[in-house]
């Protein structure tokens, strides 16, 4: 969720996908992204092991390693590349566009075999002649491409309150998918070459890895209601009227909705089976290029318990609930807590969103801010993290210490930024009213004009 930059007020195309409503009433008159880069794992379980992962000494390892002592394995992979953003503050109200691709995968309940296949590979001596047997738990993957348009206004003004709304509404090209829920699963490796599904009731679906084989719409909801430094009721962000300048608030409150919304996939695989069995021999000498041939092994192994198949089906976004609360000391320094509840979409398609807790002080100003966000998720994963704003480019991650810190790897994350803030409109700036607050050593005050030769 890179905590150590979505509350950044000078960030706020990153904002805007916590809550919406962020865009409205914003620092830049207009936030102009670049691009962006976002990786995220973290499992109970899967960890990499600190005799091979050292990144400062350019250790990195070919394999993940499992904690045996977890019955049920839990993970979550997440990788975002941002594309050009855009968000404008035209007085009481905002508007704005955002681009990226999105994948994520998940693993919830696994048994810690099924899970040990995943990683080692389905050869696993010690399990010969063994039935293995597990559920409910399910495994899920979904890439897309996001296009969205956002917008927001200034809904209700009254003393120091105010109240914001705002929405971004996506349009989806899925891009793959590949699920597998199991109600109930066990199935016996018998030796090297062959295994046996003894029992699977469950479904699946995949779609092969192409430019839109999904087509889909989602949307995110949110409100802010903020508490201003002075009385707010004829104030219009970055307007002439208002002296261009910005009225800062010394707490606010949000609440939003996120990715709410699915991609149905077509020319794709859909199946629900019951009571399936049978051999599976050669399991060992399996191999798929495709998610197509993944399918079509599994609808060989499963095809005696297939009781519906369709060619469609609708993978889920990863739908959440947050709450946020920002508190103002001052002199730029911020104390943040949020809150995110990721549904867990047990008999969906799809992805699913982790749910988290955080609280991050920071410091921020016009070229420079410094975030340090303590986070806990509900993989029973902690971290401290550090993130840094230096002009254009912002550089972070959420748990510093899997880097620094000679240890187990359990949770990893990076994420990387390049924007342009402008902060004052040309109208403004007309006016020698360009700064977004004003400060005597320039003389920069509002209505100073030429301030840079007013000494």
């Amino acid at each position: 969720m890179q905590m150590g930059i979505a509350h950044d007020n000078f960030n706020v195309t990153e904002g805007i996908r916590i809550n919406p409503a962020l865009a409205v009433d914003p620092i830049p008159w207009l936030d102009i992204q670049l691009g962006g880069l976002y990786i995220f794992g973290a499992s109970n379980a899967a960890y990499l092991g600190k005799d091979e992962f050292s990144p400062l000494l350019g250790k990195f390892p070919n394999s993940l390693s499992q904690n045996l002592a977890k019955d049920k394995v839990n993970g979550q992979i997440e990788g975002v590349l941002y594309g050009p953003a855009v968000n404008a503050s035209i007085g009481k109200f905002s508007a704005g566009l955002s681009t990226s691709l999105r994948n994520y995968a998940v693993g919830r309940d696994l048994s810690k075999e099924f899970a040990r296949g995943l990683i080692y590979g389905l050869q696993i001596p010690e399990y010969y002649g063994d039935t293995l047997s597990g559920g409910p738990y399910r495994a899920k993957e979904v890439s897309f491409l996001e296009f969205a348009i956002n917008g927001g206004m200034i809904l209700h003004q009254k003393g120091d309150i105010v109240v914001n709304i705002g929405a971004n509404f996506k349009y989806l090209l899925g891009l793959a998918s590949l699920n597998f829920l199991a109600d109930d699963f066990s199935y016996s490796m018998r030796d090297s070459t062959d295994a046996a599904v003894i029992d699977y009731s469950g479904k699946y679906a995949g779609s092969n890895l192409g430019f839109h084989p999904g087509v889909g719409y989602g949307i995110d909801l949110g409100i802010t209601i903020e508490k201003k430094v002075a009385p707010s009721r004829y104030y219009s962000p970055h307007s002439v009227s208002s002296n261009c300048k910005y009225l800062d608030y010394k707490y606010r409150f949000g609440f939003s909705i996120l990715d709410l919304g699915n991609i149905k996939y077509k020319g794709s695989y859909n199946r629900e089976v019951s009571n399936a069995s049978g051999p599976w021999n050669q399991y060992a000498n399996t191999r798929a290029s495709s998610i197509g041939e993944v399918m079509e092994n599994l609808d060989e192994i499963m095809g005696s318990g297939v009781t519906s198949s369709s060619s469609t089906y609708k993978a889920k976004l990863p739908l959440a609930l947050s709450l946020q609360f920002d508190y103002n000391f001052g002199r730029g320094i911020f104390l943040n807590s949020t809150l995110v509840y990721g549904a867990a979409l047990k008999n969906s398609f799809g992805g699913e969103r982790l749910s988290m807790i955080a609280v991050t002080p920071r410091y921020e100003g016009p070229r420079f801010g410094l975030s340090a966000p303590i986070s806990f998720n509900s993989l029973g994963r902690g971290g401290l993290g550090l993130a840094v704003r230096f002009w254009y480019l912002t550089i972070g991650t959420d748990n510093i210490g899997s880097y620094i810190i000679n240890m187990d790897v359990y949770r990893l994350d990076v994420y990387a930024h390049i924007k342009i803030p402008v902060f004052a409109k040309p109208s403004c700036k007309q006016r020698g009213l360009g700064e977004y607050k004003w400060r005597f050593s320039d003389c920069s005050a509002p209505g100073a004009r030429k301030n840079k030769r007013r000494r």
